[in-house]
């Protein structure tokens, strides 16, 4: 079975591929290889850090608190028409609403940090915008798949 770290993400990636509005491309795991022009616009997620905090006994035994730090990393084209960075925003304003969600029991919650755009510098008007996340949740200390 999967960390529940590993099931929060697959159920971030399946979140934002619900429902997506028309325009907002499907979201996938981290990918390590540029993007070619016409594979634009994308959406990756992926974990970036955790911070964990014992607590002496839950329910089950003792248990961790995790603070997870995951990244949506959305990316882009321009054109004569449209800024790179402003063809970012329906895809942003999409992925927004991940805010505030429990993910079916697996997260306490969800909180929308920080955002950050990036640019190429390229034939390609190509942008990026990094919007960063924090997920607490439980585990058991001596299964990390079990959730409390």
């Amino acid at each position: 079975m999967s960390t529940i770290r590993e099931q929060i993400i697959e159920a971030i990636i399946a979140q934002l591929n619900t429902s997506t509005p028309g325009g907002v491309p499907a979201a996938t795991r981290l990918r390590m290889t540029a993007y070619e022009p016409d594979e634009l616009p994308a959406i990756n997620v992926f974990p970036v850090r955790e911070e964990i905090r014992g607590e002496p006994a839950g329910k089950f035994g003792p248990v961790v608190r995790r603070s997870m730090t995951f990244r949506v990393l959305l990316h882009a084209a321009g054109s004569d028409a449209v800024a790179a960075d402003a063809a970012l925003d329906p895809m942003a304003a999409w992925v927004s609403t991940l805010g505030g969600r429990q993910l079916g029991g697996l997260a306490i919650d969800i909180e929308e940090n920080t955002l950050e755009w990036l640019y190429e510098e390229d034939d390609l008007p190509y942008s990026s915008l990094a919007i960063d996340f924090t997920v607490e949740y439980q585990t058991l200390k001596s299964d990390a798949t079990k959730a409390k």
